[in-house]
């Protein structure tokens, strides 16, 4: 188990990923890239990561990277075409994986925070395709499961307190119908931030400049 993973776990509607978004927001100056993968289903999990891996390419192209080298950097030789695209098909989807989780765990690359949202059929999804070995970064998992030590340290969400609870600003509501009801925000925030540990000495390969949570 790695302190850098903390597990925030409750009843489903409970406002697990509304904190995780809400941290992704408020400490995102400390990290220099953010990452949401929906882990509900295999399915989801890979469309997810496909995100991360076509931002990834945007990232370094912008930064003048022609897409051979970029291809070679990612681990995507084969799969990236002249004008920057990923194949798209099963075989490219297991590989595209195994190439973010990779990177995510290179020695020069720090300082990422990466969510993954919703594991809670357990059964049915190996989140260990994508979940880092490697303590370079900050991970966040929300599930209904509470029996999850394994993967980190857990923080359990407690009922909503609709009287002392914060509601999410307006740039975070629009994101969700779900995350516009008031939610135990601040003392879970606490507890998190405290589980996850400080953020320093980092020297980052990708920075995210407008502070937002990259979403896939």
């Amino acid at each position: 188990m790695t302190s850098k993973i903390v597990v925030l776990h409750g009843l489903g509607g409970i406002g697990k990923s509304s904190i995780a978004l809400e941290y992704s927001f408020r400490y995102s100056k400390s990290y220099k890239a953010v990452f949401w993968v929906d882990v509900t289903s295999g399915t989801s999990l890979s469309q997810s990561v496909r995100g991360i891996a076509e931002n990834l390419v945007a990232n370094y192209a912008r930064q003048g990277v022609s897409y051979d080298s970029i291809a070679s950097t990612l681990g995507l030789r084969g799969l990236l075409n002249p004008d920057g695209e990923i194949a798209s098909n099963e075989a490219a989807e297991v590989r595209v994986t195994a190439a973010v989780k990779e990177w995510l765990g290179a020695q020069h690359n720090e300082q990422w925070l990466l969510v993954l949202d919703n594991y809670d059929d357990v059964d049915a999804v190996n989140i260990h395709r994508i979940l880092p070995t490697c303590d370079n970064g900050n991970v966040i998992i929300t599930s209904r499961k509470s029996n999850l030590q394994a993967l980190g340290k857990k923080v359990l969400v407690d009922e909503i307190n609709e009287q002392s609870g914060t509601v999410l600003p307006a740039v975070q509501v629009r994101t969700s119908p779900d995350w516009n009801r008031p939610s135990s925000v601040q003392s879970s925030l606490l507890k998190f931030r405290t589980g996850i540990g400080p953020v320093h000495n980092f020297c980052a390969l990708v920075r995210n400049q407008s502070g937002l949570v990259w979403t896939a």
